[in-house]
């Protein structure tokens, strides 16, 4: 299943958020929500004014995370691929991040990362918010390729990408993560 632009609503590249699909609203966290977002549900829930799962936060959302998030925000305010982006349902709790690591690079080429807290896996929200997400990156024109990395064999994130029209291209050694399969998608 594919989650175009007709599911999505879409803003401003400039100030990105929220992201509408028909179950999810993608939002970005400011400066103080973020940091609270390492400190667990009941940090968090305050801080956006919504309530957030009770096994949050998701795997791979630690401070040196966040902490490498908000320098880059400080130091490239306007470049809005830095902007981490909070997955809750449209009338229910937080339940995951995802967002880009960084602007697109020399090639055009941006990677995405996405997680889900475990209460929620296998409802399709990965596939849904990662949808979203590449929906609202389309819309810059520096974007030539969307990329992003599962830990080899992963058949659920695999599974995310492959819906959402990523190819395979190979298996590559991370220093930080090991066997890493790489999928990436053209721009059309």
């Amino acid at each position: 299943m594919r989650f175009g632009q007709d599911a999505v609503k879409m803003v401003s590249m400039l100030t990105p958020g929220p992201l509408l699909t028909p179950r999810l609203e993608l939002f970005v966290p400011d400066d103080p929500a973020l940091r609270a977002s390492v400190r667990g549900a009941p940090e968090l829930a305050p801080a956006v004014r919504r309530p957030v799962e009770t096994d949050w936060p998701p795997r791979h959302w630690e401070t040196p995370v966040i902490d490498w998030i908000l320098t880059r925000r400080a130091e490239h305010p306007a470049e809005p691929f830095w902007a981490p982006w909070l997955i809750a349902l449209r009338d229910g709790p937080v339940v995951g991040t995802c967002g880009c690591k960084g602007p697109p690079d020399e090639i055009g080429a941006v990677e995405i990362g996405y997680s889900v807290v475990e209460s929620h896996w296998r409802r399709g929200i990965a596939s849904e918010a990662a949808g979203a997400l590449i929906t609202w990156i389309w819309h810059d024109p520096r974007v030539r390729l969307i990329r992003a990395h599962t830990l080899a064999g992963d058949m659920a994130s695999s599974g995310v990408l492959r819906r959402n029209g990523f190819q395979f291209v190979a298996t590559i050694h991370d220093p930080s993560d090991g066997r890493v399969d790489r999928y990436e998608r053209v721009r059309a």
